[in-house]
């Protein structure tokens, strides 16, 4: 998954995918084309549509239903191909930025031609029909990444390396292994086991 920050994840994590159930096509007008028809802006016949004014064209995105309905009062035009759209269903702040370039960021990373689009209120994907299957699975199982919560350190320490010992605290001292005497230490003697005598040391010697 792309690298987020705390923030925008949090914020990706209640965003759902909702994918309209209409066909639409992707046209090419001259400018100066018919007007655009009213109805094509009526939000009860209308879900989506989108219409791009540029200096040497228009392009529109509009219902397939509509368009072969009323293709014939547009004279010359280019039909491009079926698109679908898929809707962000967000709980997103207005002034949010960067979410729609991760998205997109995503879907390309995949091989997947698609088209950001968004306005104030709401933001839209634009997938060629044939897309559209791998498209929502790729977007889901970003989305839900995007709520897994971070996993915890258990707070176990981790063995030592094999073939090393661990150091004994400053203080203690190192158990000797079985079978063998831990050696005195310099300057002081070694006390007997409960019940037998301590060995008498060698008598000194007389100089001269």
């Amino acid at each position: 998954m792309a690298d987020l920050n705390a923030e925008l994840k949090e914020l990706l994590s209640r965003t759902e995918l909702v994918v309209f159930p209409e066909d639409y096509v992707v046209v090419d007008l001259p400018v100066g084309a018919h007007p655009i028809p009213g109805e094509w802006f009526r939000p009860a016949t209308t879900r989506f549509a989108l219409i791009v004014q540029e200096p040497k064209s228009v392009t529109l995105v509009v219902p397939r239903r509509k368009w072969l309905r009323m293709q014939g009062m547009m004279g010359k035009y280019d039909v491009k191909g079926l698109v679908k759209i898929i809707g962000l269903n967000k709980k997103l702040p207005h002034v949010t930025t960067g979410h729609m370039c991760v998205v997109g960021t995503v879907l390309y990373d995949h091989g997947i031609r698609a088209v950001p689009t968004s306005t104030f209120k709401s933001d839209q994907i634009i997938v060629p029909k044939k897309e559209l299957p791998r498209a929502v699975r790729v977007l889901r199982e970003f989305l839900a990444a995007c709520r897994k919560k971070p996993a915890r350190a258990t707070g176990k320490k981790a063995p030592a390396p094999a073939g090393k010992k661990t150091p004994a605290p400053a203080g203690k001292r190192t158990p000797a292994p079985a079978g063998k005497k831990a050696p005195a230490l310099a300057g002081k003697k070694t006390l007997a086991p409960a019940g037998k005598k301590a060995p008498a040391l060698p008598a000194a010697k007389k100089k001269g």
